[in-house]
C-alpha cells in the first residue's frame, strides 16, 4: 500500500487563474486546513506551509506573509520589512531576525515554516527560497514552552496583513501553490534531491501513451492518462502493439514545458532488439536544438548529455525515468530501471520554454523498441512508500518506478504487484502488460481496466450494436445520447439549459452583469484632460459635464445607471471636491479628499454625509465607478493597483428631472473651499444607462477602466470577393496594412479562407500602435490537420514574444498561450477539429494604472467556451511604435498541418469588451459601450438581411423557391436557387423531350455530377442537394411524361446508383459543366 503525504491545498475559486491575488487578509480555518486528517483525532502535533508570495513595497514596518492562531493566541508568523532586509519569524513572542541583502519587492519567494508540538514545547523552524537561489535564508528550529492541546477546529491561518483603513496597508502581495502538510517533516537538504521536497509541485500525469491500440487505430496512439484521448500521427507505427522506432528515424510527440509547474517527469520502457548495439540517440528534448538528450553506447552504457551511467543489458526491457526540476534550481536526474545506484543527476546550463520529445533519431543505424511513455508535469515524488520506489504525487497510490521485484500494473492504475498475473506480457520485464494475444479492442475503443470489457474512448459511448458514437458536448461522459454520467446541474434532461441560462455548448451560464441599454451609453475622452495648467484659470465645468440631454434619465421608469472615471491628483486640497452627481440643485452624491497624517483619503458622501473612505496611493490613478439605483450604490476604487468595493444602502426615495454629472472643475455647495485639480488621464468618463449592479461581476467591469478599442485590420475571404484584393486590409483607417505571404503558392479557398501550412505563412507588418499596446485577434478557423504542436499567431512584447499555438488533444484543439519564459494551456476553451469555429483571443492588463506590476490576462473564446489565462509580469516597459504581427510561422519543429483563417480581425487596445450571456441577445461580444458594435454573434448568425441563424438558414424557403446553406467561415448563407438547379437539368430536359421515355443513359453524365457534389460536400448539404435535384428530375418527369410516370420510381433508384458508382467524366455538356462548377464551389468545404 503507498500512502501518500498528508496535504491541502489553498484554492481561491478563481478558475483557470495561477496566482491569487490578495487584496485584503485571507482566513483559513482548522476545519478546511485539516479536512483530510486522521478523522479519529481532533489534535495536530506537526503540520507545516509552503507557498510562493510576490513581495510589494508598501510603508509598513513588517509585512505579514501568514500567521497561525490558535484560539485567538498568535502562535507563528513570518514577515519581512523591506527597509532593513530582514525576514522575521515569530514564535509566540520570540522574534528571529534574519538580513537577506537580495530580497526586493516585485519578485517572487518560497517560504516554508514548520510547526512541531511536543513534551508542553512548540518548535518552529522557517527558510526563504527564490528562482536559482537555493537558501536565501534559514532560520534555526526555535522552541518556546507550549501547554495546549493544537485542536484542529480552534486553528485559523491568516496570509496577508490585517488593515485599519480601507485602501492602504493591506495585503499588497500575490500568492500562489499554498499547501498544508500534517504529519510529514519537511527536511531542506532533500530541496537537492529529487525525492521529499517541499518547494516542488504537485505532480499531475498529463500522458500516458499506451501503443497497445494502435493495431486497431492505424496511424494513432492512445493516451489513457485521466480521460482517454487518440492521437493521429503521420509516422509509420505499423500494427505492433509497441511503438517500432526504425533506423533512420524518429518519432516526435508535442511539445512539454519544463518551467511550467516548475520542472517534469518523462519515463518510459525501451528495448534494443539487436545482440550488437551501435551507438544510438534515445531520446532528446528539442528545442530548435538539443536541450537534454539521453543516447547510449557500444559498450551498452547510458549517458544522460555527456554524464555517464553504468552498463546494463540493452537487449532486454529497461525502464528510463527523467526529472527536470526547474522551480529552485536548473537540474535534471535520470533513473534507469528501479537501481537507486544508476542515478545521473547533471546541471543545466540554461532554462527553455518549450522542447518536443523525440524518439530515435535519423542517425540511427538499429531499430529501437519502445513502450509505454509517461509525461508528468510537476516535481513533487516520494520514495519508498511501500512497494513503490517512487511515488507520482501527494496523495495518490499510482507509481512510476516500482520496487525491485514488483511490477507496474497498466492494467490497474499503475499501481505496483508482486504477482505474475495471466495478462503479464511476457516480452517485457517489470510490467504487467495487456498480453500479446489478449483480444485487441475495435476501432476506437480500450479496455475497462476494472472489467476486462472493451469500452468506448472518453466523450463516446457504446450503442446496442457495439459500436462507439459521441456523446453530447455538454455531457462530461454518458450512457446514450441523453444521458449524461455528469453534466451542468442547470441543464435539463433533455439536454436544454432551463430558462434563462446561456448554453455555451458544455456550461449553462446565468448572466451576472447585464447591459440592457444598447443606445444612450455615453464614452467621453476630454480634449483638455490635465487641469492643472489651467486650474488658475476660469474653467466651465459644462465641458465637463454629462447634462440630462445626453443621460436621458429623466424619461427613465427606474434607475439602474453607472458612472466610471479615472483621476490623478495634482493637489492635495484637504476638504476639496472632484466629482459631483446632482439633480439640479439638489446635489445627491459629492467625490471629496481629505487626508490625515498618515493616509490620503477620498471620500464618498452621499447629500452631504460621508458613506464611505477609502485610503489612496496618490502617486497613482485612481480609477472610480459607482453604481446606484437610488435606493443603493455599489461604489468601486482602484488604488495601490487593487480593486476595492463596497455597497451601501442610500434609501434615496426621488425623482430624477434634471440629473447631470460634473468631474473635474466641479461646484459643490458641501465644499466651497473649491475643487481639486487633477489629470483625467486621456481615460474615458463613462455612463451606461441601465445596467444591473456589478457587485456580482467585478471582472467584467474592469474592462471599462481603459480607452476603447480599435479595429486596426481585417482580412476576409467571401464567395463574391475579388481574389486581387484580398490580401488588402478591408478597414480603410489602415490602408497600408496588407496579409504578406511569405511563401507561395498561396491556398485560398472561397468558403474556407486563407490556407496555412508549414510552409505557408504571413506577416501584417509595421502596424501603428502608438498608445496602446494590447492585441485582440478574433477569426473564424477550420483546423483540418494538426497532428503536433502549431504556431497560430506570435508578436513581440516586454522584450520577449506572445504566442499562441494550436495544440491537438484528441478530437479537440486547445489553445496554448507562451508569454516570455512561461506557457499555459487552455483547459476549458478547445477548438473542435475539423469544424468551422470562431476564435477570439483578447490580450488585457488587468492593472492599468499600476507602475511597476502588471497581470496579463488573456481571455480564450472558443466558440462560446470562455476562460481566462493570466500571466504576472514586472517591470513593463513597451515604447516601440510599431509591431508585427506572424501569422502561421512555425519556429519550433513541426509536422505538416493544415489549418485556414477566415474574417481575420486585429484590434489594438484592451478595453469595452462586453460579454452578453443572456439568451435573448443575438449578439455575444459588443466593442465599444457607446456604440455597441457586435463582433462575435451568438447562435451562429449568418448575414442576411437582418441576421438569421443557421437553424433558420437551414429551414428557410420563400416564394422564389431559394435554397440556403449556411457556412460559418464566412457567416455567410450560401444561396441556391432551385432555377440554377433547373439550368444545370436543362439538358436532362431536352433529352427526355427527345428520347424514350424507358432510357435513364441520358441522364449518366449529370448523375456523374450529381456524385462530385455527394462528395465534395458535407453531409447535410449532400442529403438535402441530392433529394432536391432528384427530386426536380421527377417533376421533369412528371411534366414532360406523365404517361410514364409510374416509373419515377425506377428513374430515381437508378440516378441514385449512377451518382455512387459512375466515374467523372470530362464530356458533360458545357453549360452544365458551368453551373457544376459553381455548385461545387459551393459546396466544398472539406
Amino acid at each position: 500500500m503507498i500512502h501518500g503525504v498528508n496535504y491541502q491545498q489553498l484554492n481561491y475559486d478563481q478558475r483557470f487563474k495561477q496566482q491569487r491575488i490578495i487584496h485584503q487578509n485571507q482566513f483559513y480555518y482548522g476545519n478546511f486546513l485539516f479536512q483530510n486528517s486522521d478523522p479519529t483525532s481532533s489534535s495536530i502535533n506537526q503540520f507545516a506551509i509552503s507557498g510562493w508570495f510576490f513581495i510589494r513595497y508598501v510603508g509598513i514596518d513588517y509585512y505579514n506573509f501568514f500567521k497561525f492562531i490558535l484560539k485567538g493566541q498568535q502562535i507563528l508568523s513570518v514577515s519581512y520589512n523591506l527597509d532593513n532586509k530582514n525576514v522575521r519569524q515569530t514564535l509566540l513572542s520570540y522574534n528571529q531576525d534574519q538580513t537577506i541583502n537580495t530580497i526586493t519587492y516585485n519578485s517572487w519567494y518560497l517560504i516554508k515554516s514548520q510547526i512541531i508540538v511536543q513534551n508542553n514545547q512548540v518548535i518552529a523552524q522557517t527558510s526563504v527560497h527564490s528562482y536559482g537561489s537555493l537558501f536565501l535564508a534559514n532560520i534555526a528550529p526555535t522552541t518556546q514552552n507550549f501547554n495546549q492541546i493544537f485542536s484542529k477546529a480552534d486553528v485559523t491561518l491568516q496570509i496577508g496583513n490585517s488593515s485599519e483603513q480601507p485602501g492602504t496597508q493591506e495585503s499588497c502581495a500575490y500568492s500562489k501553490n499554498v499547501y498544508i502538510y500534517w504529519d510529514e517533516k519537511i527536511d531542506d537538504s532533500k530541496t537537492q534531491n529529487y525525492v521529499d521536497d517541499f518547494t516542488a509541485l504537485e505532480t499531475q500525469l498529463v500522458w500516458n501513451f499506451d501503443f497497445f491500440y494502435t493495431k486497431a487505430n492505424p496511424k494513432s496512439y492512445v493516451n489513457t492518462a485521466k480521460s482517454t484521448k487518440i492521437y493521429s500521427t503521420n509516422y509509420d507505427l505499423g500494427e505492433s502493439q509497441i511503438l517500432l522506432v526504425k533506423s533512420n528515424t524518429e518519432f516526435k510527440t508535442d511539445y512539454v514545458n519544463p518551467l511550467d509547474f516548475g520542472g517534469l517527469v518523462i519515463t518510459f520502457h525501451f528495448k534494443i532488439p539487436s545482440l550488437s548495439i551501435q551507438n544510438l540517440k534515445l531520446f532528446q528534448i528539442l528545442n530548435q536544438q538539443v536541450q537534454i538528450s539521453i543516447s547510449i553506447d557500444s559498450s551498452q552504457n547510458i549517458f544522460l548529455n555527456a554524464q555517464q551511467i553504468q552498463a546494463i543489458p540493452l537487449n532486454q526491457w529497461n525502464q528510463v525515468t527523467l526529472i527536470i526540476k526547474t522551480l529552485i534550481l536548473n537540474e535534471a536526474f535520470l533513473i534507469v530501471n528501479t537501481f537507486e545506484n544508476l542515478i545521473q543527476k547533471v546541471t543545466l546550463s540554461e532554462q527553455f520554454l518549450l522542447g518536443q520529445l523525440q524518439f530515435g533519431d535519423a542517425s540511427n543505424t538499429q531499430d529501437i523498441q519502445f513502450s509505454h511513455i509517461r509525461y508528468y508535469k510537476g516535481t513533487f515524488l516520494t520514495s519508498n512508500k511501500g512497494n513503490c520506489l517512487l511515488q507520482d504525487s501527494r496523495n495518490t497510490v499510482s507509481c512510476i518506478i516500482c520496487q525491485s521485484g514488483f511490477f507496474i500494473n497498466y492494467q490497474s492504475n499503475l499501481t505496483c504487484s508482486s504477482q505474475a498475473l495471466p495478462s503479464i506480457n511476457v516480452d517485457k520485464d517489470n510490467i504487467i502488460d495487456w498480453n500479446k494475444n489478449f483480444q485487441n479492442c475495435p476501432q476506437g475503443m480500450v479496455y475497462d481496466q476494472t472489467t476486462f470489457q472493451c469500452s468506448c474512448l472518453n466523450q463516446f459511448y457504446m450503442k446496442n450494436d457495439n459500436t462507439c458514437s459521441k456523446c453530447p458536448s455538454y455531457c462530461n461522459g454518458c450512457t446514450n445520447q441523453s444521458t449524461c454520467i455528469n453534466q451542468d446541474p442547470q441543464r435539463l434532461a433533455n439536454g436544454i439549459c432551463q430558462q434563462g441560462y446561456f448554453d455555451d455548448g458544455y456550461s449553462c451560464i446565468n448572466q451576472k452583469l447585464t447591459i440592457f441599454s444598447l443606445t444612450n451609453n455615453i464614452v467621453k475622452i476630454f480634449t483638455t484632460p490635465n487641469l492643472k495648467p489651467i486650474c488658475s484659470q476660469t474653467i466651465s465645468p459644462i465641458d465637463y459635464t454629462l447634462t440630462e440631454s445626453v443621460l436621458n434619465l429623466s424619461n427613465q421608469n427606474f434607475y439602474s445607471f453607472l458612472f466610471s472615471f479615472s483621476y490623478y491628483f495634482q493637489d492635495l486640497n484637504d476638504n476639496y471636491s472632484f466629482a459631483v452627481f446632482s439633480d439640479g440643485a439638489n446635489e445627491i452624491f459629492t467625490f471629496s479628499f481629505s487626508q490625515t497624517p498618515d493616509y490620503k483619503l477620498i471620500n464618498f458622501e452621499v447629500q452631504g454625509q460621508i458613506v464611505y473612505k477609502t485610503a489612496i496611493l496618490e502617486t497613482q490613478v485612481v480609477w472610480i465607478a459607482f453604481w446606484t439605483n437610488l435606493k443603493s450604490i455599489t461604489l468601486l476604487i482602484q488604488s495601490h493597483s487593487q480593486f476595492f468595493h463596497t455597497s451601501v444602502n442610500t434609501n434615496l426615495n426621488m425623482i430624477l428631472n434634471n440629473p447631470q454629472f460634473c468631474v473635474g472643475p466641479c461646484k459643490s455647495k458641501y465644499h466651497p473651499a473649491g475643487y481639486l485639480c487633477g489629470d483625467l488621464e486621456h481615460r474615458p468618463l463613462i455612463f451606461i444607462q441601465n445596467i444591473t449592479n456589478p457587485i456580482n461581476d467585478l471582472t467584467t467591469l474592469q474592462m471599462f477602466l481603459s480607452n476603447p478599442t480599435v479595429n486596426v485590420a481585417l482580412f476576409k475571404i467571401s464567395l463574391f470577393s475579388d481574389l486581387t484584393q484580398i490580401f488588402k486590409n478591408q478597414l480603410p483607417s489602415n490602408p497600408s496594412l496588407v496579409l504578406d505571404f511569405q511563401n507561395t503558392p498561396v491556398e485560398i479557398h472561397r468558403l474556407k479562407g486563407f490556407g496555412f501550412t508549414r510552409q505557408v505563412n504571413a506577416v501584417v507588418q509595421n502596424i501603428n500602435i502608438s498608445g496602446y499596446y494590447w492585441i485582440s485577434f478574433y477569426c473564424s478557423i477550420l483546423p483540418v490537420t494538426i497532428n503536433s504542436q502549431v504556431s497560430l499567431l506570435s508578436y513581440p512584447l516586454n522584450g520577449g514574444n506572445v504566442e499562441y499555438f494550436l495544440v491537438p488533444h484528441g478530437q479537440k484543439i486547445l489553445i496554448r498561450i507562451c508569454y516570455i519564459t512561461q506557457c499555459i494551456d487552455s483547459k476549458y476553451s478547445m477548438l473542435n477539429l475539423q469544424e468551422s469555429n470562431n476564435l477570439f483571443i483578447l490580450m488585457r492588463h488587468q492593472s492599468p494604472f499600476s507602475g511597476g506590476i502588471h497581470f496579463i490576462e488573456f481571455d480564450v473564446i472558443c466558440n462560446y467556451l470562455r476562460e481566462q489565462i493570466q500571466f504576472l509580469s514586472v517591470s513593463f516597459t513597451q515604447n516601440i511604435p510599431t509591431i508585427s504581427i506572424n501569422i502561421g510561422l512555425q519556429t519550433q519543429n513541426t509536422e505538416d498541418f493544415l489549418f485556414y483563417l477566415n474574417l481575420i480581425n486585429i484590434d489594438k487596445g484592451d478595453g469595452q469588451y462586453y460579454f452578453d450571456y443572456n439568451p435573448s441577445q443575438n449578439c455575444f461580444i459588443f466593442q465599444q459601450i457607446d456604440q455597441m458594435n457586435c463582433i462575435y454573434y451568438k447562435n451562429n448568425l449568418l448575414i442576411y438581411k437582418n441576421n438569421i441563424t443557421v437553424q433558420e438558414c437551414q429551414s428557410y424557403n420563400d416564394n422564389q423557391l431559394i435554397f440556403f446553406i449556411p457556412n460559418l467561415q464566412t457567416r455567410e448563407q450560401i444561396i441556391l436557387i432551385y432555377q440554377i438547379n433547373v439550368l444545370v437539368l436543362k439538358d436532362i430536359t431536352q433529352i427526355v423531350i427527345h428520347s424514350s421515355a424507358l432510357s435513364v443513359i441520358p441522364f449518366a453524365n449529370h448523375a456523374r455530377a450529381i456524385k462530385v457534389i455527394v462528395q465534395n460536400a458535407n453531409i447535410q448539404i449532400r442529403q438535402h442537394l441530392l433529394v432536391t435535384v432528384l427530386n426536380q428530375i421527377i417533376f421533369q418527369i412528371k411534366i414532360y411524361h406523365a404517361k410514364n410516370a409510374h416509373s419515377n420510381v425506377n428513374h430515381v433508384h437508378i440516378l441514385k446508383i449512377l451518382a455512387q458508382n459512375a466515374q467523372l467524366i470530362e464530356q458533360i455538356p458545357l453549360n452544365a459543366i458551368v453551373i457544376t462548377r459553381t455548385i461545387l464551389k459551393l459546396m466544398v468545404f472539406v
